[in-house]
């Protein structure tokens, strides 16, 4: 913080920013979310053209106010786009926050609407690094003046990273392999990111993240997964139509898997759809944890953890509606009729 009321944001710019803003704009991956930890989304007066989806495939989006999807569009989330300012300026917001901009694009938002915009940079739009998350909390708790509830989640995190560490931290790391459908999937290949964060809490990482490139999404050729042969399979479960479709195509490539043979393919929650979902992140670690290591967390029960994350980030436990309504946290069944969750 520079001085009272001016505080220095993730690009290094000095902004002055009204106290306690009640009127909230939040753009770019992970933006909204932020309010949401904070406990500020009822504060929140427009909306990106993505984001009124259900807690299902949106968790945080749980704790948006009731009238979120009736809310003006004031940016339509396409990549090296930019929002509408006249959009903004009819909104009247007090402050925007926005992530995922760059240094000469906040200052042109904050050039045409003349409104306080603060840059977050929560994450880049499909990445996200555990640093860089808690910068942005720490940063967030600061401009909308909630350092305390913001201070209760970090603490929170923390102990949920020692608690998976303590769990991992003498594991043999075994070959996980993760698909990711941040950028859809070719014929021949299988995208990934190069590095998972939340791999890391417990220990292990992506098979993809020894890889000498300075990408950070990787496409894995089918012949080279082959190769690798991964002990374990994690699949976005957005993703699983498209893998459903694919087998019914490609059976016997599949069958040479290891982890398709030994029925140790699942499915976990797109952590970075768009935008940084903590809660995901931390739900993905424990479930990945418990499945690979099940010795270490056999007094873990999934459905308590998961509740009491999704408690302390978004006010809300919806484990159960999640389980119920997708196949996510799924053993998956490769058979000659194609693919079934295993109930």
């Amino acid at each position: 913080m520079a001085d009272q009321g001016t505080i220095i944001d993730a690009c290094g710019r000095d902004i002055v920013i009204p106290d306690s803003p009640k009127k909230i704009i939040a753009i770019g991956p992970g933006a909204a979310a932020l309010t949401v930890y904070a406990d500020m989304s009822k504060y929140l007066v427009a909306k990106e053209a993505y984001g009124s989806e259900s807690s299902v495939n949106r968790q945080c989006s749980c704790a948006y106010p009731d009238n979120y999807s009736s809310m003006p569009v004031v940016y339509n989330n396409m990549p090296g786009s930019m929002p509408d300012y006249n959009a903004i300026i009819e909104a009247k917001p007090q402050l925007v926050l926005a992530s995922g901009f760059n240094r000469q694009q906040i200052d042109a938002i904050y050039q045409s609407t003349r409104v306080p915009v603060a840059a977050v940079n929560c994450s880049e739009s499909g990445y996200m690094h555990y640093d860089t998350i808690v910068q942005s909390l720490r940063l967030t708790g600061y401009l909308l003046k909630k350092e305390k509830e913001m201070q209760n989640t970090l603490n929170f995190m923390a102990k949920v990273r020692k608690e998976l560490y303590m769990a991992t931290k003498d594991v043999e790391p075994v070959k996980i392999f993760i698909v990711s459908e941040t950028y859809g999937n070719s014929k021949n290949v299988f995208t990934s990111e190069k590095c998972y964060c939340y791999l890391k809490l417990i220990n292990s990482s992506n098979l993809t993240s020894g890889k000498d490139s300075e990408q950070k999404y990787l496409k894995i050729d089918r012949q080279e997964l082959l190769k690798i042969q991964p002990d374990y399979i994690f699949i976005e479960y957005p993703l699983l139509d498209r893998i459903k479709s694919d087998y019914s195509k490609n059976k016997l490539y599949y069958k040479q898997l290891k982890a398709v043979k030994d029925n140790r393919v699942f499915t976990i929650l797109p952590y970075n759809h768009f935008m940084a979902n903590i809660e995901n992140m931390l739900m993905n670690a424990y479930f990945i944890g418990k499945t690979v290591y099940s010795e270490k967390f056999k007094q873990i029960d999934m459905h308590r953890k998961s509740d009491e994350i999704t408690e302390e980030l978004t006010g809300n436990d919806y484990y159960s509606e999640l389980v119920a309504e997708t196949s996510v946290f799924k053993n998956i069944i490769f058979d000659e009729k194609g693919i079934t969750v295993k109930k």
